[in-house]
Protein backbone atom coordinates (compact mmCIF):
# COMPACT_ATOMS: atom_id res chain seq x y z
CA UNK A 1 0.00 0.00 0.00
CA UNK A 2 1.82 3.01 -0.86
CA UNK A 3 0.62 6.48 1.07
CA UNK A 4 0.59 9.66 -0.43
CA UNK A 5 0.44 12.93 1.73
CA UNK A 6 -1.66 15.77 -0.71
CA UNK A 7 -0.05 18.82 0.47
CA UNK A 8 -0.65 22.54 -0.85
CA UNK A 9 1.27 24.29 -3.32
CA UNK A 10 2.32 26.95 -0.66
CA UNK A 11 5.52 28.78 -1.18
CA UNK A 12 5.82 30.34 2.54
CA UNK A 13 7.25 28.95 5.52
CA UNK A 14 4.48 26.61 7.07
CA UNK A 15 4.37 24.63 10.16
CA UNK A 16 1.46 22.73 8.43
CA UNK A 17 3.48 21.99 4.89
CA UNK A 18 6.49 20.94 7.25
CA UNK A 19 4.41 18.67 9.61
CA UNK A 20 3.19 16.41 6.41
CA UNK A 21 7.11 16.44 5.09
CA UNK A 22 7.92 15.26 8.36
CA UNK A 23 5.99 12.68 8.26
CA UNK A 24 6.76 11.28 5.11
CA UNK A 25 9.93 11.15 5.93
CA UNK A 26 9.45 9.28 9.31
CA UNK A 27 7.36 6.51 7.23
CA UNK A 28 10.39 6.29 4.61
CA UNK A 29 12.51 5.62 7.42
CA UNK A 30 10.24 3.15 8.47
CA UNK A 31 10.10 1.26 4.81
CA UNK A 32 6.19 2.81 4.32
CA UNK A 33 5.97 3.89 0.81
CA UNK A 34 4.97 7.04 1.52
CA UNK A 35 5.20 10.76 -0.91
CA UNK A 36 4.14 14.28 -0.68
CA UNK A 37 1.91 14.77 -3.48
CA UNK A 38 1.73 18.65 -4.95
CA UNK A 39 -0.38 19.60 -7.82
CA UNK A 40 1.66 21.53 -10.08
CA UNK A 41 4.59 20.04 -11.63
CA UNK A 42 8.13 21.00 -9.85
CA UNK A 43 6.53 22.85 -6.90
CA UNK A 44 8.66 22.15 -3.79
CA UNK A 45 9.17 24.89 -0.70
CA UNK A 46 12.44 25.84 -0.34
CA UNK A 47 12.26 27.08 3.35
CA UNK A 48 13.21 23.96 4.72
CA UNK A 49 15.66 20.97 3.59
CA UNK A 50 13.95 17.49 3.24
CA UNK A 51 14.31 13.79 1.70
CA UNK A 52 10.57 13.45 1.40
CA UNK A 53 9.89 12.07 -2.54
CA UNK A 54 7.53 14.08 -3.98
CA UNK A 55 4.82 13.28 -7.00
CA UNK A 56 2.64 15.77 -8.88
CA UNK A 57 -1.17 15.08 -9.58
CA UNK A 58 -0.33 17.05 -12.97
CA UNK A 59 1.84 14.00 -13.76
CA UNK A 60 -0.93 11.58 -12.91
CA UNK A 61 1.09 9.43 -9.81
CA UNK A 62 0.52 5.84 -10.17
CA UNK A 63 -2.34 5.75 -7.29
CA UNK A 64 -3.61 2.31 -7.07
CA UNK A 65 -6.90 0.65 -5.76
CA UNK A 66 -5.98 0.23 -1.90
CA UNK A 67 -3.44 3.05 -1.57
CA UNK A 68 -4.04 5.92 0.96
CA UNK A 69 -4.62 9.70 0.59
CA UNK A 70 -3.71 11.43 3.26
CA UNK A 71 -5.88 14.93 2.77
CA UNK A 72 -5.39 18.69 5.26
CA UNK A 73 -8.62 19.53 6.81
CA UNK A 74 -8.87 22.06 4.19
CA UNK A 75 -8.73 19.84 0.91
CA UNK A 76 -12.14 19.83 0.46
CA UNK A 77 -12.03 19.15 -3.45
CA UNK A 78 -9.58 16.11 -2.94
CA UNK A 79 -12.58 14.86 -0.63
CA UNK A 80 -14.92 15.36 -3.17
CA UNK A 81 -12.81 14.05 -6.03
CA UNK A 82 -11.57 11.18 -4.34
CA UNK A 83 -14.74 10.01 -2.30
CA UNK A 84 -16.24 7.08 -4.49
CA UNK A 85 -12.26 5.78 -5.44
CA UNK A 86 -11.14 2.21 -4.59
CA UNK A 87 -8.69 3.71 -2.01
CA UNK A 88 -8.72 4.75 1.58
CA UNK A 89 -8.68 8.40 2.51
CA UNK A 90 -7.22 9.61 5.72
CA UNK A 91 -7.94 13.56 6.86
CA UNK A 92 -5.04 15.35 8.74
CA UNK A 93 -6.39 18.32 11.18
CA UNK A 94 -3.56 20.40 12.77
CA UNK A 95 -5.90 23.27 12.67
CA UNK A 96 -9.95 22.99 14.01
CA UNK A 97 -10.51 26.16 13.19
CA UNK A 98 -10.19 25.50 9.32
CA UNK A 99 -12.60 22.16 9.45
CA UNK A 100 -15.97 24.04 9.11
CA UNK A 101 -14.25 26.67 7.06
CA UNK A 102 -13.85 24.30 3.79
CA UNK A 103 -16.73 22.43 4.57
CA UNK A 104 -20.13 23.01 2.36
CA UNK A 105 -23.25 23.65 3.98
CA UNK A 106 -25.01 20.59 5.95
CA UNK A 107 -21.73 18.35 5.21
CA UNK A 108 -19.19 16.39 7.60
CA UNK A 109 -16.26 14.26 6.46
CA UNK A 110 -18.42 11.34 6.74
CA UNK A 111 -19.81 12.26 3.62
CA UNK A 112 -16.44 11.75 1.64
CA UNK A 113 -16.18 8.39 2.80
CA UNK A 114 -13.40 9.20 5.10
CA UNK A 115 -11.50 6.02 7.05
CA UNK A 116 -9.79 7.74 9.97
CA UNK A 117 -8.42 11.21 11.32
CA UNK A 118 -4.34 12.24 12.11
CA UNK A 119 -4.48 15.09 14.33
CA UNK A 120 -2.08 17.24 16.44
CA UNK A 121 -3.84 17.31 19.97
CA UNK A 122 -7.03 15.92 22.27
CA UNK A 123 -8.53 19.31 22.01
CA UNK A 124 -9.04 18.89 18.22
CA UNK A 125 -9.41 14.99 18.69
CA UNK A 126 -12.51 15.33 20.70
CA UNK A 127 -14.12 18.64 18.91
CA UNK A 128 -13.63 16.29 15.91
CA UNK A 129 -15.09 12.66 17.56
CA UNK A 130 -18.34 15.32 18.40
CA UNK A 131 -18.74 17.58 15.43
CA UNK A 132 -18.22 14.44 12.90
CA UNK A 133 -18.82 11.50 14.54
CA UNK A 134 -16.20 9.75 13.63
CA UNK A 135 -14.40 7.78 16.43
CA UNK A 136 -11.14 6.52 14.30
CA UNK A 137 -9.31 9.29 15.28
CA UNK A 138 -5.75 9.37 16.33
CA UNK A 139 -3.57 12.25 18.09
CA UNK A 140 0.05 12.67 16.94
CA UNK A 141 1.68 15.46 18.75
CA UNK A 142 4.45 17.52 16.55
CA UNK A 143 7.58 17.35 17.87
CA UNK A 144 10.28 20.46 18.36
CA UNK A 145 13.74 19.66 16.72
CA UNK A 146 16.27 20.43 19.16
CA UNK A 147 19.09 20.98 16.97
CA UNK A 148 17.15 24.38 16.15
CA UNK A 149 14.96 25.14 19.26
CA UNK A 150 17.00 25.47 22.10
CA UNK A 151 18.16 27.79 24.86
CA UNK A 152 21.18 29.21 24.87
CA UNK A 153 21.35 32.55 27.43
CA UNK A 154 24.06 33.89 26.18
CA UNK A 155 22.41 35.20 22.70
CA UNK A 156 19.40 37.12 24.40
CA UNK A 157 19.06 40.33 22.68
CA UNK A 158 16.52 43.07 23.86
CA UNK A 159 14.18 41.83 20.82
CA UNK A 160 10.42 40.76 20.81
CA UNK A 161 9.62 38.13 18.78
CA UNK A 162 6.13 37.62 16.59
CA UNK A 163 4.63 35.57 13.94
CA UNK A 164 3.65 38.53 11.59
CA UNK A 165 1.33 36.00 9.13
CA UNK A 166 -1.17 35.43 11.78
CA UNK A 167 -0.63 38.57 14.21
CA UNK A 168 -2.54 41.86 13.82
CA UNK A 169 -2.34 42.86 17.25
CA UNK A 170 1.25 43.34 17.45
CA UNK A 171 1.87 46.19 15.45
CA UNK A 172 -0.66 48.04 17.07
CA UNK A 173 1.07 47.08 20.34
CA UNK A 174 4.29 48.63 19.30
CA UNK A 175 2.39 51.74 18.11
CA UNK A 176 1.56 51.92 21.74
CA UNK A 177 4.51 52.13 23.00
CA UNK A 178 6.06 54.29 20.76
CA UNK A 179 3.33 56.44 20.94
CA UNK A 180 3.47 56.60 24.72
CA UNK A 181 7.13 56.74 25.18
CA UNK A 182 7.18 53.99 27.75
CA UNK A 183 10.45 53.37 27.86
CA UNK A 184 11.07 50.32 25.66
CA UNK A 185 13.34 52.22 22.90
CA UNK A 186 15.70 49.39 23.58
CA UNK A 187 13.13 46.30 22.67
CA UNK A 188 13.32 45.90 19.35
CA UNK A 189 9.70 43.60 17.78
CA UNK A 190 11.24 41.42 15.31
CA UNK A 191 8.87 39.41 12.75
CA UNK A 192 9.34 35.37 11.61
CA UNK A 193 6.40 35.00 9.58
CA UNK A 194 8.39 34.74 6.03
CA UNK A 195 12.04 33.04 7.62
CA UNK A 196 13.53 30.32 6.45
CA UNK A 197 13.83 27.44 8.93
CA UNK A 198 17.36 28.03 10.68
CA UNK A 199 17.13 31.87 10.69
CA UNK A 200 13.51 31.58 12.25
CA UNK A 201 15.35 29.57 15.04
CA UNK A 202 17.87 31.77 15.45
CA UNK A 203 15.41 34.39 16.05
CA UNK A 204 13.68 32.69 18.84
CA UNK A 205 16.94 31.57 20.48
CA UNK A 206 17.75 35.35 20.74
CA UNK A 207 14.70 36.62 21.89
CA UNK A 208 13.59 37.32 25.03
CA UNK A 209 9.94 37.37 25.32
CA UNK A 210 7.43 36.03 22.36
CA UNK A 211 4.45 37.66 21.30
CA UNK A 212 1.56 35.40 20.05
CA UNK A 213 -1.91 37.19 19.42
CA UNK A 214 -3.59 34.68 16.73
CA UNK A 215 -7.30 33.46 18.07
CA UNK A 216 -7.46 30.57 16.01
CA UNK A 217 -5.02 28.12 16.35
CA UNK A 218 -4.46 24.14 16.52
CA UNK A 219 -1.59 22.87 18.68
CA UNK A 220 0.29 26.42 17.87
CA UNK A 221 4.23 24.67 17.66
CA UNK A 222 5.67 28.52 17.21
CA UNK A 223 4.53 28.73 20.71
CA UNK A 224 6.16 25.77 21.73
CA UNK A 225 9.37 26.47 19.95
CA UNK A 226 9.67 29.64 21.24
CA UNK A 227 9.26 28.45 25.00
CA UNK A 228 12.20 25.83 23.44
CA UNK A 229 14.09 28.74 23.09
CA UNK A 230 13.47 30.12 26.31
CA UNK A 231 11.29 32.96 25.51
CA UNK A 232 8.91 34.61 27.80
CA UNK A 233 5.71 33.80 25.99
CA UNK A 234 2.90 36.00 25.69
CA UNK A 235 -0.37 36.20 24.33
CA UNK A 236 -3.51 34.40 23.75
CA UNK A 237 -4.28 30.85 23.58
CA UNK A 238 -5.81 30.32 20.50
CA UNK A 239 -8.43 27.38 21.86
CA UNK A 240 -6.03 25.00 20.41
CA UNK A 241 -3.04 26.39 23.24
CA UNK A 242 -5.48 25.11 26.37
CA UNK A 243 -3.66 21.98 26.12
CA UNK A 244 -0.27 22.70 27.39
CA UNK A 245 -0.12 26.57 28.29
CA UNK A 246 -0.59 27.40 31.97
CA UNK A 247 -1.64 30.89 32.50
CA UNK A 248 -1.33 30.97 36.77
CA UNK A 249 -0.26 29.05 39.55
CA UNK A 250 3.02 27.25 40.44
CA UNK A 251 3.57 25.68 37.04
CA UNK A 252 2.62 28.78 34.62
CA UNK A 253 4.69 28.73 31.54
CA UNK A 254 3.07 31.38 29.48
CA UNK A 255 1.60 35.62 30.40
CA UNK A 256 -2.12 34.76 29.41
CA UNK A 257 -3.80 37.91 28.02
CA UNK A 258 -7.68 37.13 27.51
CA UNK A 259 -8.15 36.79 23.63
CA UNK A 260 -8.53 39.56 21.78
CA UNK A 261 -7.61 41.76 24.22
CA UNK A 262 -4.38 43.39 22.89
CA UNK A 263 -5.00 46.20 25.56
CA UNK A 264 -4.36 43.73 28.29
CA UNK A 265 -1.54 41.99 26.65
CA UNK A 266 0.14 45.80 26.13
CA UNK A 267 -0.03 46.39 29.55
CA UNK A 268 0.86 42.79 30.13
CA UNK A 269 3.79 42.62 28.12
CA UNK A 270 5.32 46.36 29.65
CA UNK A 271 5.17 44.75 32.99
CA UNK A 272 7.02 41.64 31.61
CA UNK A 273 9.60 44.23 30.34
CA UNK A 274 9.93 45.89 33.67
CA UNK A 275 10.33 42.49 35.95
CA UNK A 276 12.94 41.63 32.98
CA UNK A 277 15.04 44.86 33.61
CA UNK A 278 14.66 44.10 37.30
CA UNK A 279 16.07 40.58 36.90
CA UNK A 280 12.40 39.22 38.57
CA UNK A 281 13.26 35.30 39.75
CA UNK A 282 9.49 35.09 38.98
CA UNK A 283 10.09 34.91 35.31
CA UNK A 284 12.92 32.53 35.58
CA UNK A 285 10.27 30.20 37.23
CA UNK A 286 8.18 30.70 34.43
CA UNK A 287 11.02 30.03 31.59
CA UNK A 288 11.76 26.82 33.54
CA UNK A 289 8.38 26.07 32.89
CA UNK A 290 8.40 26.49 30.07
CA UNK A 291 11.09 25.02 28.84
CA UNK A 292 9.98 21.74 30.78
CA UNK A 293 7.17 22.14 28.77
CA UNK A 294 8.34 22.13 25.50
CA UNK A 295 10.38 19.34 26.48
CA UNK A 296 7.91 16.91 26.36
CA UNK A 297 7.34 17.23 22.53
CA UNK A 298 10.13 14.93 21.47
CA UNK A 299 11.28 14.04 17.86
CA UNK A 300 11.39 10.10 19.52
CA UNK A 301 7.97 10.51 20.91
CA UNK A 302 6.50 11.54 17.49
CA UNK A 303 7.92 8.97 15.79
CA UNK A 304 6.77 6.48 17.58
CA UNK A 305 3.03 7.71 17.06
CA UNK A 306 3.60 7.95 13.36
CA UNK A 307 4.80 4.17 13.11
CA UNK A 308 2.40 3.07 15.27
CA UNK A 309 -0.28 4.67 13.48
CA UNK A 310 0.35 3.43 10.10
CA UNK A 311 1.50 0.08 11.44
CA UNK A 312 -2.35 -0.27 12.85
CA UNK A 313 -3.92 1.36 9.64
CA UNK A 314 -1.87 -0.81 7.22
CA UNK A 315 -2.08 -4.28 9.12
CA UNK A 316 -6.23 -3.67 9.50
CA UNK A 317 -6.77 -2.48 6.03
CA UNK A 318 -4.88 -5.34 4.84
CA UNK A 319 -7.42 -7.80 6.76
CA UNK A 320 -10.80 -6.02 6.76
CA UNK A 321 -11.63 -2.25 5.78
CA UNK A 322 -11.15 0.43 7.77
CA UNK A 323 -14.72 1.55 9.10
CA UNK A 324 -16.13 4.02 11.83
CA UNK A 325 -16.81 2.54 14.95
Amino acid sequence: MKIFYVCPDFALPSGGVKVLYRQVEILRAHQFEAYIMHVRKGFQPDWFPTTAPIVYMDDNPPIWPGDTLVIPETGTDFMKQFRDAPLKRVIIALNPHYIFKALPDNETWRDYNIDGVITSSEIMADFIRWSMAIENVVVISTAIEPDLFFYAPSQKKLQIAYMSRKDTATPLIEKIFKAKKLGMDQFKFIPVGNLSMPDYAAVLRQSHLYLTTSPYEGTNLSVLEAMACGCLCLGYDGIGGKEYIVGAGPQQNFILAETMNYIDLAKLLYDAVQRLNRQDLGLNRVRQNALATAARFTPAREEQAIVNFWSHYVEKTISQPVSFS
